[in-house]
């Protein structure tokens, strides 16, 4: 069935295998990239899956640049350990046996060379895994990469009333402990992700009538059957729904396997190094969205976001005066001929107000690198695609806006 679902089925990426791009190498990432051209028309994405990817980029990307500047930390606190105590320790063997400092030097400077070699290794590796946030906050390679790939092939969200009843089935769902989602409550608020994603996969493979291959790296109980630490299959609930709502069988598929199969029946270029790439990835762990721990926003465009805020600081505090004096001239006008001329100017002023208000807390936060939300962090540059990535941004900070020369 494998053979004939990676050949013919319909192709359902999660969230999960999207975000893995990000982990990747650059040769594998390409690799990646292939095998999903290959499919063609019979890729798709759930809405589900494609808000999951957008929601949770920033934090993947964050992590990445975390992981690679704790590597970079932990060597240098071992060559400052490396200083203090061993080259203290080589002075004081010199002074004992009268070693010259030629032979001291011998010693240490090999040392000193490995740290030097393996701190410039991780630089280099950070560098060919192209993957940083000050690069992306305008321009998100993988991102254009799996757009051009995908196109328009991604699953429309519910409308109104079909959104209120498939979240009241994803919640009677998660009650009653039927697959999928149940197991999201043990670390959600929240737990109808998984139900909506399924929901929309069953009812593309309807309207298509395609048998589904959904490749996931989620391995939860309510998703997949395991015997004795084995990956057996779909939970046969899942088998037994998809055959009786959509007409249609059901394959689960992890990222290595679908590689590994696709590699096998559709002739596309999977090397063994990529497979051992992706056998190595850590677990998916679903927590509620949180924030990374800070986004490094380029210098340049921070300036160019807080000059925009503090201009349109000004202009609401120009508006709030032309207001608050418009209806001081209401209230005169009102005493003199009896009639009540204030109100519109009233509700002016007190719009006029808020948008001051709201103007000061955009340039306090950027000023203050404080979190808020994109909602209240509005700036504009010229790109209008830029403009729309840099909300984002500022939507997970705290920030970290490097200077010219690097320091914070």
């Amino acid at each position: 069935m494998r053979k004939r679902l990676i050949l013919s089925g319909l192709v359902c990426l999660d969230a999960n295998v999207m975000l893995d791009a990000y982990r990747f190498a650059p040769k594998a990432r390409e690799e990646l990239f292939r095998v999903l051209g290959l499919i063609g028309e019979r890729l798709w994405v759930p809405h589900q899956a494609a808000f999951e990817f957008h929601r949770n980029r920033v934090k993947v990307i964050a992590d990445h640049a975390k992981a690679y500047k704790e590597a970079s930390e932990a060597i240098d606190e071992l060559r400052n350990k490396f200083e203090e105590s061993l080259t203290s320790a080589i002075s004081a063997l010199g002074k004992a046996t009268a070693l010259r400092k030629e032979e001291q030097e011998r010693i240490v400077k090999p040392l000193a060379k490995a740290l030097d070699r393996a701190a410039a290794a991780v630089e280099e590796l950070r560098e060919e895994h192209g993957i940083s946030l000050d690069k992306m906050v305008a321009n998100d390679p993988v991102r254009d990469r799996f757009e051009k790939i995908i196109g328009n092939k991604v699953g429309k969200p519910f409308d109104g009333p079909t959104y209120e009843e498939v979240r009241k089935e994803a919640g009677r769902r998660v009650n009653q402990k039927i697959p999928p989602g149940y197991a999201d409550a043990k670390t959600k608020d929240d737990a109808t992700g998984d139900y909506f994603l399924w929901r929309q996969i069953l009812d593309e493979a309807a309207k298509r009538k395609l048998p589904i291959l959904l490749v996931t790296r989620d391995k939860k109980e309510d998703w997949i059957r395991r015997e004795k630490g084995r990956t057996i299959s779909a939970r046969p609930e899942l088998i037994d729904e998809a055959k009786r709502v959509a007409g249609a069988d059901l394959v689960i598929l992890d990222t290595e396997s679908f590689l590994y199969h696709a590699r096998r029946y559709l002739g596309a270029t999977v090397s063994d190094d990529f497979l051992e790439q992706v056998a190595s990835l850590p677990p998916v762990v679903e927590v509620a969205p949180g924030r990374p721990e800070y986004i490094e926003m380029p210098i340049e465009i921070y300036d160019r976001a807080v000059a925009i805020a503090e201009y349109l600081l000004q202009e609401k505090r120009r508006q709030y005066e032309n207001a608050s004096e418009e209806m001081g001239q209401m209230v005169k006008a009102s005493s003199e001929d009896g009639r009540d001329l204030s109100s519109e100017a009233k509700y002016r002023m007190m719009n006029a107000k808020r948008e001051l208000d709201h103007a000061r807390q955009v340039r306090d936060a950027l000023l203050g690198k404080i979190a808020k939300t994109a909602s209240q962090v509005v700036v504009a540059i010229e790109d209008p695609k830029a403009s729309y990535r840099i909300r984002s941004l500022i939507d997970h900070v705290p920030l970290r806006v490097p200077s010219q020369s690097g320091e914070l």
